[in-house]
């Protein structure tokens, strides 16, 4: 197999987003490995190149990881809460429902509409602390 071999000029600050793009990445595969049992790669190459390029101190090290981390966490959060809210609008749904049959395709337009309606009501639920249980939740 031939290599090829490209030249690119970057700023400081794209080469610093290639950074953080590839942390992210090298952090949710070895998450992804770490609970599936697998050993972490001993080395990620890429991105020892892309360090050796930043020279980046200790001190820079620890704001990128620690802005990486915040990414990742807001990312979850978004994620997590979204999922929360349309879950919480298909129970509301299918509860007014009450059994009666519902073409697929109505049923998801009314899903997304409770769900738009209702989606910062849905997220309040997940408030952590206030010691209530989660309406319309079983086994909360």
């Amino acid at each position: 197999m031939d290599m090829e071999f490209f030249s690119l000029q970057l700023t400081r600050d794209e080469l610093l987003e290639i950074h953080a793009a590839l942390a992210q990445r090298i952090m949710l595969e070895d998450l992804v490995r770490d609970e599936k049992g697998l050993e972490p790669p001993a080395r990620h190459p890429l991105m020892e190149r892309v360090d050796d390029l930043l020279a980046l101190t200790d001190k820079e090290e620890g704001v990128v990881s620690d802005r990486i981390d915040e990414e990742l966490w807001e990312y979850a959060w978004f994620a997590f809460t979204d999922e929360w809210a349309w879950f919480r609008a298909s129970q509301a749904v299918e509860k007014e429902a009450d059994g009666d049959a519902i073409q697929p395709k109505e049923l998801r337009k009314r899903i997304e509409e409770r769900y738009r309606k209702e989606f910062e009501r849905y997220v309040k639920e997940l408030e952590m602390g206030d010691g209530k249980k989660t309406p319309g939740v079983s086994g909360r």
